[in-house]
């Protein structure tokens, strides 16, 4: 039975990425489902950068320093890989400060808007935009080979 029960831990969530025709896996290991706006992201010890882009110019960013940082703020999360869902209302009660998602999304006079924290005149509003795409791009440095640099881009456009 402990055998059994092994195997469908195994099989069920690779039956159900096979089934998700949306989801598709980069060379870092992170599975992306634009028609979801979510990642999955595998374990990173070091931490985790995720810039917005709107129309190709950089406007944001969350940053993550660490692991236990990053699965706090996405209860789905496992100790192996993290859930990360673009859901602008639920990014927008998490992490304040250095960094957080204030910097990323702010709700003003019944609107969010994602956008650049220090100018506010590249905010965007979230009924207007879309993700259109989610790229990733991980190395070791030379000038700090035991540090893991993971960075995730979200490319915003107009719906």
């Amino acid at each position: 039975m402990k055998t059994l029960n092994n195997i469908l831990k195994i099989a069920v969530p690779i039956l159900a990425f096979g089934l998700n025709a949306n989801a598709q896996k980069d060379g870092c290991g992170v599975v992306k489902d634009l028609k979801n706006n979510q990642i999955t992201v595998p374990y990173l010890k070091d931490g985790v950068c995720i810039q917005f882009f709107y129309h190709d110019k950089w406007i944001t960013q969350a940053v993550y320093n660490n692991w236990n940082e990053l699965v706090s703020d996405f209860p789905s999360s496992s100790k192996d890989s993290a859930l990360i869902k673009f859901d602008w209302n639920k990014l927008s009660q998490l992490r304040k400060g250095n960094n957080g998602w204030d910097a990323v999304v702010q709700n003003s006079k019944g609107k969010t808007y994602v956008g650049f924290y220090f100018d506010m005149t590249q905010n965007y509003d979230v009924e207007k935009i879309k993700i259109v795409n989610i790229e990733s791009s991980c190395f070791y440095p030379a000038c700090s080979p035991d540090t893991y640099v993971f960075h995730i881009g979200v490319s915003l456009a107009e719906k």
